[in-house]
Protein backbone atom coordinates (compact mmCIF):
# COMPACT_ATOMS: atom_id res chain seq x y z
CA UNK A 1 0.00 0.00 0.00
CA UNK A 2 2.88 2.18 0.21
CA UNK A 3 3.98 1.78 -2.60
CA UNK A 4 0.87 2.17 -4.41
CA UNK A 5 0.61 5.86 -2.06
CA UNK A 6 3.66 7.73 -3.62
CA UNK A 7 3.01 7.85 -7.17
CA UNK A 8 3.39 10.61 -9.34
CA UNK A 9 1.50 9.42 -12.65
CA UNK A 10 0.51 12.61 -13.91
CA UNK A 11 3.75 14.50 -13.46
CA UNK A 12 5.98 11.45 -14.89
CA UNK A 13 3.26 12.01 -18.36
CA UNK A 14 4.33 15.43 -18.37
CA UNK A 15 7.87 14.75 -17.98
CA UNK A 16 7.90 12.13 -20.77
CA UNK A 17 5.98 14.69 -22.89
CA UNK A 18 9.04 17.21 -22.17
CA UNK A 19 11.66 15.10 -22.73
CA UNK A 20 10.06 14.12 -26.06
CA UNK A 21 9.43 17.87 -26.92
CA UNK A 22 12.72 19.18 -26.15
CA UNK A 23 14.63 16.13 -28.24
CA UNK A 24 12.21 17.22 -31.27
CA UNK A 25 12.96 21.00 -30.61
CA UNK A 26 16.65 20.79 -30.30
CA UNK A 27 16.43 18.22 -33.50
CA UNK A 28 14.23 21.35 -35.41
CA UNK A 29 17.01 23.64 -34.43
CA UNK A 30 19.70 21.64 -35.77
CA UNK A 31 18.13 21.57 -39.20
CA UNK A 32 17.39 25.36 -39.39
CA UNK A 33 20.50 26.45 -38.76
CA UNK A 34 22.01 24.23 -41.02
CA UNK A 35 23.27 21.87 -38.58
CA UNK A 36 22.41 18.45 -39.69
CA UNK A 37 25.20 17.91 -42.09
CA UNK A 38 25.97 13.91 -41.65
CA UNK A 39 22.96 13.26 -39.69
CA UNK A 40 24.81 11.72 -36.87
CA UNK A 41 24.57 14.43 -34.41
CA UNK A 42 20.85 14.28 -35.14
CA UNK A 43 20.45 10.98 -34.97
CA UNK A 44 22.53 10.98 -31.65
CA UNK A 45 19.95 13.46 -29.38
CA UNK A 46 18.47 10.75 -26.82
CA UNK A 47 16.35 11.99 -24.13
CA UNK A 48 14.74 9.44 -20.64
CA UNK A 49 13.34 10.60 -17.72
CA UNK A 50 14.64 9.27 -15.10
CA UNK A 51 12.82 8.77 -11.58
CA UNK A 52 14.74 8.40 -8.43
CA UNK A 53 13.66 7.93 -4.57
CA UNK A 54 14.09 11.44 -4.00
CA UNK A 55 14.15 13.43 -7.48
CA UNK A 56 12.81 13.44 -11.37
CA UNK A 57 14.95 14.37 -13.80
CA UNK A 58 14.99 14.62 -17.45
CA UNK A 59 18.48 13.26 -19.45
CA UNK A 60 19.11 14.35 -23.27
CA UNK A 61 22.46 12.42 -24.34
CA UNK A 62 23.99 13.31 -27.95
CA UNK A 63 27.21 13.04 -29.77
CA UNK A 64 30.28 14.37 -28.23
CA UNK A 65 30.93 16.96 -30.42
CA UNK A 66 28.00 18.84 -30.50
CA UNK A 67 30.00 21.65 -28.30
CA UNK A 68 31.73 22.42 -31.70
CA UNK A 69 28.84 22.51 -33.35
CA UNK A 70 27.00 25.11 -31.17
CA UNK A 71 30.08 27.13 -30.49
CA UNK A 72 33.05 26.59 -32.73
CA UNK A 73 36.33 25.44 -32.20
CA UNK A 74 39.09 27.79 -30.34
CA UNK A 75 42.54 27.65 -31.97
CA UNK A 76 44.99 24.85 -30.85
CA UNK A 77 44.47 21.07 -31.03
CA UNK A 78 44.07 19.51 -34.38
CA UNK A 79 40.37 18.23 -34.99
CA UNK A 80 40.45 14.37 -36.33
CA UNK A 81 40.85 14.49 -40.29
CA UNK A 82 38.86 11.47 -41.06
CA UNK A 83 35.87 13.49 -39.29
CA UNK A 84 36.76 16.45 -42.06
CA UNK A 85 36.92 14.05 -44.69
CA UNK A 86 33.57 12.77 -44.23
CA UNK A 87 32.19 15.99 -43.96
CA UNK A 88 34.14 17.05 -46.98
CA UNK A 89 32.81 14.10 -48.93
CA UNK A 90 28.87 14.63 -47.61
CA UNK A 91 28.56 18.45 -47.95
CA UNK A 92 30.32 17.60 -50.84
CA UNK A 93 33.43 20.35 -50.55
CA UNK A 94 35.55 20.23 -53.72
CA UNK A 95 38.77 21.46 -53.94
CA UNK A 96 39.28 23.72 -56.13
CA UNK A 97 42.79 25.37 -57.66
CA UNK A 98 46.15 24.35 -59.12
CA UNK A 99 47.42 22.69 -56.14
CA UNK A 100 44.48 19.98 -56.32
CA UNK A 101 44.09 19.94 -60.31
CA UNK A 102 46.11 17.03 -61.31
CA UNK A 103 45.39 14.92 -57.97
CA UNK A 104 42.58 12.22 -57.86
CA UNK A 105 39.64 12.88 -56.30
CA UNK A 106 40.26 11.33 -53.06
CA UNK A 107 43.62 12.59 -52.77
CA UNK A 108 42.74 15.88 -53.70
CA UNK A 109 40.02 15.72 -50.62
CA UNK A 110 42.93 14.65 -48.03
CA UNK A 111 44.57 16.98 -48.99
CA UNK A 112 41.78 19.59 -48.31
CA UNK A 113 41.28 17.61 -45.07
CA UNK A 114 44.86 18.28 -43.89
CA UNK A 115 44.73 21.75 -44.94
CA UNK A 116 41.32 22.38 -42.80
CA UNK A 117 42.31 20.82 -39.78
CA UNK A 118 46.07 22.37 -39.90
CA UNK A 119 43.85 26.16 -40.33
CA UNK A 120 41.26 24.99 -37.56
CA UNK A 121 44.17 23.72 -35.19
CA UNK A 122 46.50 27.22 -36.20
CA UNK A 123 43.06 29.84 -36.12
CA UNK A 124 40.18 27.82 -34.69
CA UNK A 125 36.48 27.29 -36.39
CA UNK A 126 35.21 30.56 -38.46
CA UNK A 127 32.60 31.57 -40.72
CA UNK A 128 33.11 32.26 -44.10
CA UNK A 129 33.13 35.67 -43.06
CA UNK A 130 36.51 35.22 -41.59
CA UNK A 131 34.78 35.90 -38.25
CA UNK A 132 34.64 33.90 -35.15
CA UNK A 133 31.86 31.63 -35.26
CA UNK A 134 28.62 33.05 -33.47
CA UNK A 135 27.51 30.16 -31.16
CA UNK A 136 24.14 29.05 -31.99
CA UNK A 137 23.15 27.45 -28.73
CA UNK A 138 21.00 25.39 -30.50
CA UNK A 139 20.39 23.58 -27.33
CA UNK A 140 19.80 26.54 -24.85
CA UNK A 141 17.45 27.36 -27.61
CA UNK A 142 15.35 24.75 -27.19
CA UNK A 143 15.65 23.92 -23.52
CA UNK A 144 14.19 27.67 -23.23
CA UNK A 145 11.59 27.24 -25.59
CA UNK A 146 10.30 23.78 -24.13
CA UNK A 147 10.40 25.19 -20.45
CA UNK A 148 8.33 28.21 -21.45
CA UNK A 149 5.64 25.77 -22.44
CA UNK A 150 5.74 23.28 -19.40
CA UNK A 151 6.47 24.77 -16.58
CA UNK A 152 2.75 25.04 -15.86
CA UNK A 153 1.58 21.86 -17.22
CA UNK A 154 4.64 20.43 -14.86
CA UNK A 155 2.99 22.28 -11.56
CA UNK A 156 -0.62 21.25 -12.31
CA UNK A 157 0.55 17.21 -12.53
CA UNK A 158 2.52 17.95 -9.06
CA UNK A 159 -0.44 19.66 -7.90
CA UNK A 160 -2.72 16.74 -8.68
CA UNK A 161 -0.54 13.59 -7.76
CA UNK A 162 0.15 15.39 -4.43
CA UNK A 163 -3.41 16.44 -3.94
CA UNK A 164 -4.48 12.56 -4.90
CA UNK A 165 -1.67 11.33 -2.55
CA UNK A 166 -3.29 13.81 0.25
CA UNK A 167 -6.86 12.03 -0.38
CA UNK A 168 -5.03 8.63 0.24
CA UNK A 169 -3.73 9.68 3.16
CA UNK A 170 -6.52 10.77 4.48
CA UNK A 171 -8.23 8.01 3.71
CA UNK A 172 -5.89 5.77 5.09
CA UNK A 173 -5.51 7.71 8.75
CA UNK A 174 -9.63 7.68 9.21
CA UNK A 175 -10.27 4.01 7.60
CA UNK A 176 -12.88 5.65 5.21
CA UNK A 177 -12.64 4.07 1.79
CA UNK A 178 -15.19 6.63 0.47
CA UNK A 179 -13.05 9.59 0.29
CA UNK A 180 -12.67 10.73 -3.22
CA UNK A 181 -8.81 9.77 -4.25
CA UNK A 182 -8.36 12.62 -6.57
CA UNK A 183 -9.22 16.23 -5.17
Amino acid sequence: MEDELIKFPELTQVLTDYATYIREQYKSNLVSNGHKVTGKLYSSVQTNVVIGETQFAVDMSLAHYYKWVEDGRPKGGRPPINKILEWIQIKPVLPTGEKYENLPTEKAQLSLAFAIAKSIEDHGYYNMNGLPVEPSHDLALATEQTNANFMNRIEEALTNDLGRMGSKLISLVIGDNNVDPVL
